[in-house]
């Protein structure tokens, strides 16, 4: 949530010492608006956004200034996915990162203890609250077999299979 205290406090700390900073918020995620179709969830192994708003960032700044990127939380997950993942779409003006954060990469989403602990008890309320919002157009893009799969998902494993 870009309104959350620790963020504010952070742009604050950054402009007060005369740097620029930009905060992006995922579509549909903490106080954006909510999204119209089920299509454009944010999904943090998805980063064409995040992309596009680096590459924005750095067509609207001054030639050779430095940008530096920083993620907390589920941005420091989705700042190490970019850099891992997209390295090459990431501009040369891009001069370093921080992220914080408990995960790294999307890659832990199949460690075996996640899945078999926490995701069950994470992922069923969460795909409950999405199909309560977008259950028509899952049905539609899925069909009935796969949306009964689609809700009786216990891992991200088997919901993406």
């Amino acid at each position: 949530d870009s309104n959350a205290p620790y963020v504010r406090d952070a742009v604050h700390a950054a402009t007060a010492r005369g740097w620029t900073a930009v905060v992006m918020g995922a579509r549909g995620l903490g106080n954006t608006e909510p999204v119209r179709d089920v299509v454009n969830l944010f999904n943090p192994c998805d980063l064409v956004d995040v992309v596009a708003g680096v590459q924005i960032v750095d067509q609207v700044s001054d030639e050779g200034t430095p940008i530096v990127l920083a993620g907390f939380s589920l941005g420091g997950i989705t700042l190490c996915n970019l850099l891992s993942r997209f390295a090459d779409q990431v501009p040369s003006s891009v001069c370093g990162a921080v992220s914080v954060s408990g995960g790294f990469r999307c890659d832990m989403l199949d460690w075996d203890r996640y899945e078999e602990v926490f995701q069950p008890v994470i992922l069923p309320p969460i795909l409950g609250q999405i199909f309560a919002r977008y259950g028509d157009q899952i049905e539609a893009l899925l069909g009935p077999e796969k949306t009964a799969a689609f809700l009786a998902s216990q891992s991200y494993r088997e919901l993406f299979n």
